[in-house]
């Protein structure tokens, strides 16, 4: 049996986030601002672009990404990070944002997300789903940001995106889990 308060507030530079304590947040706070900062620097916002964050977890990158951009779309399976998301947003009077609760391989389906210019996709270890892959490309945002916390996925995943649309641009690693194996990797790509 766990004892304990059931959720938790965080604060990244500006903003403040409310985590409940079954949902995912990086558990390395030192590497967080690194994390947004280059983030933001690849997506070059300035304030025009429509924006797709696949898997938003609890509204991380999504309300950083709303302070610069028209608008964004949160994505995201678990109905208690999308709750903490639209939480998040109130929190912090982000309004051009909205948040779904749906498996993303659904999203280009049930949804007409048009005239994208940056898809941000942070998936879990198992990475993206050749279906919404397929997605992404048949939507063809001019740019895409892809956070990856497992190298191989990321490799398989980077092959169907680069195939013959998108160019790899530059790959940031960030140390995550010093002193381990594991390692958290930021690429950023640009249609070609």
């Amino acid at each position: 049996m766990f004892f304990g308060k059931d959720d938790f507030f965080y604060s990244v530079k500006s903003l403040t986030y409310k985590i409940s304590s079954d949902n995912f947040w990086q558990v390395n706070s030192c590497q967080l601002n690194n994390m947004i900062e280059k983030v933001l620097d690849y997506a070059k916002l300035a304030g025009k672009e429509n924006v797709l964050d696949a898997y938003c977890g609890v509204g991380f990158f999504s309300l950083f990404m709303a302070q610069k951009c028209k608008y964004v779309y949160g994505v995201e399976i678990n109905s208690k990070s999308i709750e903490n998301a639209r939480i998040n947003a109130k929190l912090n009077n982000i309004s051009n944002i909205k948040f779904f609760n749906e498996d993303v391989e659904k999203v280009f389906i049930n949804k007409s997300f048009k005239g994208l210019d940056l898809i941000l996709l942070d998936p879990p270890r198992k990475g993206c789903s050749i279906k919404f892959l397929e997605g992404v490309l048949a939507t063809l945002p001019k740019k895409i940001i892809y956070v990856s916390c497992d190298p191989a996925t990321l490799a398989r995943d980077l092959k169907i995106l680069c195939a013959d649309k998108y160019n790899i641009k530059e790959i940031q690693p960030i140390d995550m889990f010093p002193q381990t194996y594991h390692i958290e990797s930021i690429v950023y790509m640009e249609i070609r």
